[in-house]
């Protein structure tokens, strides 16, 4: 609902990325994009997000309740897949997995340590040139 929040958003995200750790995930989350009170649209939004690079861009209504589930979703599916990406490249780097997610069941049980090695699995497969 203000031209003026966007266009502030440049200098915001300098200041974030000064701040932030190398491996930091962005995302440009619009907020109060009713229809009849909108004077940013979805495609400005959109164009800057992919122009910086942005991992997430979504709108929301915090008034609605309208997209809140979704980004969350994002949120996880990125927080998710960049687990999986880790592991794959530690693992395939030679590195001893077992020293990160732990050997005993009194750090992370035998079950879960599975379900990660499946997973690495099914991520190798699916990468694999061969």
């Amino acid at each position: 609902t203000d031209m003026n929040s966007f266009n502030s958003i440049p200098f915001w995200y300098e200041k974030i990325k000064e701040k932030s750790e190398k491996y930091t995930r962005y995302a440009l989350v619009g907020n109060k994009c009713e229809v009849n009170k909108r004077k940013v649209s979805y495609e400005e939004g959109k164009k800057y997000s992919d122009k910086e690079n942005m991992d997430i861009f979504c709108e929301i209504s915090a008034n609605l309740g309208n997209g809140i589930p979704q980004l969350f979703d994002m949120i996880a599916n990125l927080l998710y897949k960049e687990i999986l990406e880790y592991q794959v490249y530690m693992t395939t780097s030679g590195i001893n997995m077992s020293s990160f997610v732990g050997d005993s069941e009194s750090v992370i049980p035998t079950a879960v340590n599975e379900e990660y090695r499946k997973e690495i699995k099914k991520v190798n497969k699916k990468n694999c040139s061969c």
